[in-house]
């Protein structure tokens, strides 16, 4: 009985060995440490992880650390952006223990400024010859996306700070900044105020061309292309771009501009030409008048009245108006009438009223 007992208390024995012998083998020991480069707003934090018997990670940084969480092993290349301490939490888990441990580390460096997009403007004389001086005030940006509205001399930039920007355009000019960083963008819209008068396009020795013996129609002209077309050229494309039409009879002495949208009836159909009022016979502006125009002060001031007469040769040099179908208005010399050709030099107002 007394061997019996023996060797039931010797299995006892054995069992309860062989089972603390398992609970060593699964227990975690959750240990790191931490190294720090550098200072904020760029601080740098590497951790080695001691941790043994673990087979799951999960590191929290705080909401000033890029990342601000890790499932990795050991993290590393861990940014801190502010200073000041800050807390390093591991959970550490395998199929049957989870331990927790966390260490406070001390962060120096500054408070890094927050992104913001501004900017300030100087204005230098008047339109058509206003120049720009943009200073950037955004702070913490790495890229910027510059936008002008019309009459500015360039549309966008992506410079910091722009050069000195022309306009040529009197009225509200709308300027709009985006700034960004690698995490966020601002943006900031500022409108200014530029006096004087807008600019005008000037084309001069237009030619016209009405040679019917070699069947050569050069009539039909664009003011903002700045292009005189022959009739072949004019498509669906160019047809609504056409302001101003010459017209001669047979004998080349019936001479006018003609509304494109109602020409006479033995001009060819051609779709889309809009109206353009022309006064043949305006007594507003001279030859000399026509020389002073240098922006649109007089043009946008100008009424102009349909009048569809012929001109007389006699009168050259001789000045009429017209208005196209954008509002622009505009001034016609005509300096030379030679058979089978009508030159002539035009401004136009560059914007609309």
């Amino acid at each position: 009985m007394r061997k019996l007992f023996f060797y039931l208390l010797l299995i006892n024995i054995i069992t309860i060995s062989c089972k603390d012998d398992d609970d060593d083998k699964d227990s975690i020991n959750i240990d790191f440490s931490i190294e720090i480069e550098g200072e904020a707003p760029e601080a740098k934090l590497n951790i080695t992880n001691h941790t043994s018997g673990a087979t799951k990670y999960l590191w929290t940084f705080g909401v000033n650390a890029d990342p601000t969480s890790s499932t990795d092993e050991s993290p590393q290349n861990i940014t801190i952006t502010h200073p000041g301490d800050i807390e390093i939490k591991l959970v550490a888990e395998n199929d049957s223990q989870k331990k927790e441990l966390s260490k406070t580390v001390t962060i120096t460096g500054t408070v890094p400024t927050p992104l913001s997009a501004d900017f300030e403007v100087k204005i230098t004389g008047e339109a058509p010859n206003a120049q720009l001086e943009i200073t950037n005030n955004s702070t913490s940006a790495t890229k910027f996306t510059w936008t002008f509205g019309e009459g500015a001399s360039i549309n966008s930039s992506e410079k910091e700070t722009p050069e000195t920007i022309s306009v040529d355009k009197a009225g509200d000019l709308e300027i709009k900044l985006v700034s960004e960083n690698e995490s966020e963008k601002k943006e900031v819209t500022k409108t200014v105020s530029i006096s004087g008068n807008s600019a005008i396009l000037e084309y001069n020795d237009i030619k016209f061309v009405q040679d019917s013996t070699n069947s050569i129609f050069k009539l039909y002209f664009s003011t903002s292309e700045g292009k005189l077309y022959e009739e072949s050229e004019v498509t669906s494309s160019i047809s609504p771009k056409i302001d101003l039409i010459s017209y001669a009879d047979n004998y080349f002495n019936d001479i006018k501009f003609n509304d494109p949208s109602d020409l006479p009836y033995d001009f060819p159909t051609i779709e889309g030409l809009t109206k353009t009022i022309v006064d043949n016979k305006n007594t507003n502006f001279t030859s000399s008048d026509f020389d002073n125009i240098t922006d649109d002060a007089q043009l946008k001031s100008e009424t102009v009245t349909e009048n569809y007469t012929k001109i007389d040769q006699a009168d050259l040099p001789v000045v009429i108006t017209f208005e196209n179908s954008a509002g622009k208005k505009g001034v016609i010399r005509i300096k030379d009438w030679t058979d089978p050709n009508l030159t002539v030099d035009i401004k136009i107002q560059k914007y609309s009223n």
